[in-house]
Protein backbone atom coordinates (compact mmCIF):
# COMPACT_ATOMS: atom_id res chain seq x y z
CA UNK A 1 0.00 0.00 0.00
CA UNK A 2 1.28 3.38 -0.89
CA UNK A 3 1.26 5.44 2.41
CA UNK A 4 0.66 9.05 2.00
CA UNK A 5 3.68 11.83 3.25
CA UNK A 6 1.51 13.39 5.13
CA UNK A 7 -1.96 13.26 7.59
CA UNK A 8 -3.17 16.77 8.62
CA UNK A 9 -5.88 16.07 11.25
CA UNK A 10 -8.01 19.18 12.68
CA UNK A 11 -7.80 19.28 16.12
CA UNK A 12 -12.00 19.73 18.02
CA UNK A 13 -13.55 16.82 17.35
CA UNK A 14 -11.21 14.85 15.87
CA UNK A 15 -8.34 14.31 18.11
CA UNK A 16 -9.75 15.57 21.05
CA UNK A 17 -13.86 15.54 21.94
CA UNK A 18 -14.21 19.49 23.10
CA UNK A 19 -17.48 20.51 21.05
CA UNK A 20 -19.88 19.55 23.40
CA UNK A 21 -17.87 21.41 26.11
CA UNK A 22 -17.28 24.36 24.19
CA UNK A 23 -20.79 24.67 22.88
CA UNK A 24 -22.12 24.29 26.55
CA UNK A 25 -19.94 27.37 27.28
CA UNK A 26 -20.55 29.45 24.15
CA UNK A 27 -24.51 28.84 24.88
CA UNK A 28 -24.60 29.84 28.49
CA UNK A 29 -22.63 32.95 27.95
CA UNK A 30 -24.72 34.15 24.45
CA UNK A 31 -28.05 33.27 26.48
CA UNK A 32 -26.94 35.43 29.18
CA UNK A 33 -25.74 37.97 26.65
CA UNK A 34 -29.59 38.04 25.13
CA UNK A 35 -29.25 35.33 22.52
CA UNK A 36 -30.87 32.40 24.62
CA UNK A 37 -29.53 29.44 22.40
CA UNK A 38 -28.71 26.08 23.02
CA UNK A 39 -25.59 24.16 23.01
CA UNK A 40 -27.06 22.52 19.80
CA UNK A 41 -27.97 25.32 17.93
CA UNK A 42 -24.83 26.63 19.19
CA UNK A 43 -23.13 24.04 16.91
CA UNK A 44 -25.64 24.54 14.24
CA UNK A 45 -25.10 28.28 14.09
CA UNK A 46 -20.65 28.28 14.64
CA UNK A 47 -19.14 24.61 14.01
CA UNK A 48 -16.09 25.28 12.29
CA UNK A 49 -15.46 28.87 12.28
CA UNK A 50 -13.34 31.12 15.14
CA UNK A 51 -14.34 32.64 18.24
CA UNK A 52 -13.83 36.08 16.46
CA UNK A 53 -16.71 34.76 13.98
CA UNK A 54 -18.53 33.82 16.45
CA UNK A 55 -18.55 37.24 18.34
CA UNK A 56 -19.65 38.72 15.28
CA UNK A 57 -22.90 36.30 14.23
CA UNK A 58 -23.92 36.72 17.84
CA UNK A 59 -24.00 40.20 17.94
CA UNK A 60 -25.52 40.57 14.53
CA UNK A 61 -28.66 38.45 15.93
CA UNK A 62 -28.91 40.76 18.88
CA UNK A 63 -25.90 39.27 21.72
CA UNK A 64 -24.57 42.29 23.90
CA UNK A 65 -21.16 41.54 22.83
CA UNK A 66 -18.42 43.31 25.12
CA UNK A 67 -14.86 44.39 24.31
CA UNK A 68 -12.65 41.53 24.81
CA UNK A 69 -15.42 38.61 24.67
CA UNK A 70 -13.17 36.73 23.14
CA UNK A 71 -10.68 36.51 26.12
CA UNK A 72 -13.60 35.98 28.42
CA UNK A 73 -15.32 33.06 26.22
CA UNK A 74 -11.41 31.51 25.82
CA UNK A 75 -10.93 31.61 29.93
CA UNK A 76 -14.46 29.91 30.75
CA UNK A 77 -13.43 27.21 27.61
CA UNK A 78 -9.76 27.04 28.95
CA UNK A 79 -11.27 26.17 32.60
CA UNK A 80 -13.64 23.72 31.66
CA UNK A 81 -11.64 21.58 28.90
CA UNK A 82 -8.46 21.20 31.79
CA UNK A 83 -11.51 18.61 33.37
CA UNK A 84 -13.68 17.61 30.67
CA UNK A 85 -11.41 17.26 27.47
CA UNK A 86 -10.60 14.23 26.65
CA UNK A 87 -9.46 12.07 23.11
CA UNK A 88 -11.68 10.58 20.61
CA UNK A 89 -11.46 6.76 20.81
CA UNK A 90 -8.54 6.06 18.94
CA UNK A 91 -7.28 8.94 17.78
CA UNK A 92 -3.86 8.17 19.91
CA UNK A 93 -3.49 5.21 18.53
CA UNK A 94 -3.85 6.28 14.97
CA UNK A 95 -1.34 8.98 15.63
CA UNK A 96 1.32 6.56 17.02
CA UNK A 97 0.50 3.64 14.08
CA UNK A 98 1.10 6.71 11.22
CA UNK A 99 4.43 7.47 13.08
CA UNK A 100 5.36 4.01 13.49
CA UNK A 101 4.74 3.68 9.16
CA UNK A 102 6.52 6.82 9.03
CA UNK A 103 4.00 9.32 7.99
CA UNK A 104 4.25 12.50 9.14
CA UNK A 105 1.66 14.05 11.25
CA UNK A 106 0.17 17.81 12.22
CA UNK A 107 -2.97 19.52 13.06
CA UNK A 108 -4.32 22.38 11.57
CA UNK A 109 -7.07 24.22 13.97
CA UNK A 110 -9.06 27.10 13.88
CA UNK A 111 -8.56 27.09 17.37
CA UNK A 112 -5.93 29.12 19.44
CA UNK A 113 -2.60 27.34 20.55
CA UNK A 114 -3.33 27.72 24.19
CA UNK A 115 -6.53 25.77 23.70
CA UNK A 116 -4.72 22.78 21.46
CA UNK A 117 -2.18 22.65 24.75
CA UNK A 118 -4.68 22.34 27.03
CA UNK A 119 -6.85 19.50 24.94
CA UNK A 120 -3.84 17.65 23.67
CA UNK A 121 -1.71 17.38 26.21
CA UNK A 122 -3.30 14.83 29.10
CA UNK A 123 -3.02 12.76 25.77
CA UNK A 124 0.54 12.97 25.21
CA UNK A 125 -0.71 14.03 21.74
CA UNK A 126 1.15 17.66 22.24
CA UNK A 127 4.21 15.93 22.76
CA UNK A 128 3.85 13.49 19.76
CA UNK A 129 2.80 16.44 17.27
CA UNK A 130 5.19 19.12 19.19
CA UNK A 131 6.22 21.37 16.25
CA UNK A 132 3.42 20.57 13.87
CA UNK A 133 0.79 22.16 15.35
CA UNK A 134 -0.83 25.09 13.17
CA UNK A 135 -3.40 27.59 14.36
CA UNK A 136 -5.81 30.23 12.55
CA UNK A 137 -4.58 32.62 14.76
CA UNK A 138 -1.28 32.07 12.95
CA UNK A 139 -2.29 31.46 9.70
CA UNK A 140 -5.68 32.79 7.77
CA UNK A 141 -8.44 30.34 9.24
CA UNK A 142 -9.74 27.03 7.65
CA UNK A 143 -11.25 26.78 4.88
CA UNK A 144 -8.63 28.99 3.49
CA UNK A 145 -5.39 26.66 2.22
CA UNK A 146 -2.74 28.97 3.75
CA UNK A 147 -2.48 26.59 7.19
CA UNK A 148 -2.66 23.22 5.40
CA UNK A 149 -0.22 24.46 2.80
CA UNK A 150 2.00 25.29 5.53
CA UNK A 151 1.79 21.94 7.18
CA UNK A 152 2.73 20.44 3.99
CA UNK A 153 5.14 22.94 3.54
CA UNK A 154 6.94 22.39 6.84
CA UNK A 155 6.54 18.58 6.20
CA UNK A 156 8.65 18.87 2.60
CA UNK A 157 5.43 17.63 0.61
CA UNK A 158 2.97 18.54 -1.20
CA UNK A 159 -1.35 18.01 -1.69
CA UNK A 160 -0.57 15.01 -4.03
CA UNK A 161 1.03 13.26 -1.35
Amino acid sequence: MDLPDLVIFDCDGVLVDTEATTNRIIAEDLSGRGLPITAEEAVGLFAGGTILGVAEEAARRGAAIPEGWADLIYAAMFDALRVEAAPIPGAVALVDRLLAAGVAVAVASNGPQAKMEITLAPSGLLDRLSGRIHSAYDHAPKPAPDMLLHAMAQAGTGPDR
